[in-house]
C-alpha cells in the first residue's frame, strides 16, 4: 500500500492513472473523491466544482475524521485481495487565510500500514503556473504561496513515513509524466511492488473515489 501525495497540480492522478495501467491489479482511492461523496451524502445538489471551490469552508475535522476510517477499513479489506493499493491524497488545503494541514492521525496510519510514501514536488514557479491554468478552487496567488503550499505538502510527506516506519521518495515532476511513471516505478520496485507480480482476484464493492483496474495476465 503506497501513499502519493504532493501538492495540488503536481501531477499525482497522472501518475496514479499511470502506475494503475502499468502494475499488477492496482486499486487507486482518491481521498479527495471520498471526502467529496461523504459530503454528497448530506447535500445531494452538491457538485465536484463546488466542493473543491468550498471544501476549505464546508469540510469541518469530523468530517475528515469519518474519512480518514472510512479510508482505513476499506484499505483493510482490500488487502486481502489486491496486491497493490495507491492512495491519493494532499493534506494540505488552501484557505482564505492561508494555509490548513490535516494530516492522517497515527492510529489510522497504523491501520493503513503503508510500505511506502511517494511524493511529487514541483518548482514553485512551475506549480503556480499548473494551479494558474487548472484552476477549481486552488487559490495560489503567487510564487511565494505555491512554494510554501509544496514544502507544508512534503513535511506532510515526511510525517507520514516517520510515523509509519517506511521509505519516502521524492520525485521531481518537472521530467514530464513518462519519466515520473518510471521513477516512480523503480522507487516502488525498491519496496517489492513490481509490474510482474502474479494476482488473485475476487469481487469486492469498490469504496466511492476508488478506480479498480484488473487483469488475468501479470499486468497491462
Amino acid at each position: 500500500m503506497v501513499l502519493l501525495t504532493g501538492p495540488s497540480g503536481v501531477g499525482k492522478s497522472t501518475l496514479a492513472a499511470g502506475l494503475a495501467n502499468t502494475l499488477p491489479s492496482a486499486d487507486i482511492i482518491s481521498y479527495g473523491n471520498v471526502l467529496f461523496e461523504c459530503q454528497r451524502a448530506e447535500d445531494p445538489q452538491l457538485t465536484y466544482a463546488q466542493f473543491r471551490e468550498s471544501a476549505s469552508r464546508i469540510v469541518a475535522p469530523a468530517d475528515i475524521a469519518a474519512a480518514d476510517l472510512l479510508v482505513a477499513r476499506h484499505i483493510c479489506r482490500l488487502r486481502t485481495i489486491v496486491r497493490v493499493i495507491l492512495l491519493e491524497l494532499h493534506t494540505v488545503t488552501v484557505t482564505e487565510h492561508g494555509f490548513r494541514a490535516t494530516p492522517f492521525r497515527p492510529v489510522v496510519l497504523r491501520r493503513m500500514r503503508p510500505d511506502g510514501v511517494v511524493h511529487l514536488t514541483a518548482r514553485p514557479k512551475d506549480l503556480r503556473r499548473r494551479l494558474a491554468a487548472q484552476s477549481s478552487g486552488r487559490r495560489i496567488q503567487s510564487v511565494n504561496g505555491a512554494e510554501h503550499l509544496a514544502r507544508l505538502q512534503e513535511q506532510a510527506a515526511l510525517l507520514y513515513s516517520c510515523t509509519a516506519g517506511c521509505s519516502l521518495f521524492v520525485i521531481d515532476s518537472a521530467p514530464g509524466p513518462d519519466v515520473v511513471l518510471e521513477h516512480a516505478l523503480k522507487c516502488l520496485a525498491g519496496i517489492g511492488i513490481s509490474r510482474t507480480v502474479e494476482q488473485n482476484y475476487d469481487d469486492h464493492v469498490p469504496l466511492p473515489g476508488t478506480a479498480t483496474r484488473r487483469s488475468s495476465l501479470k499486468r497491462k
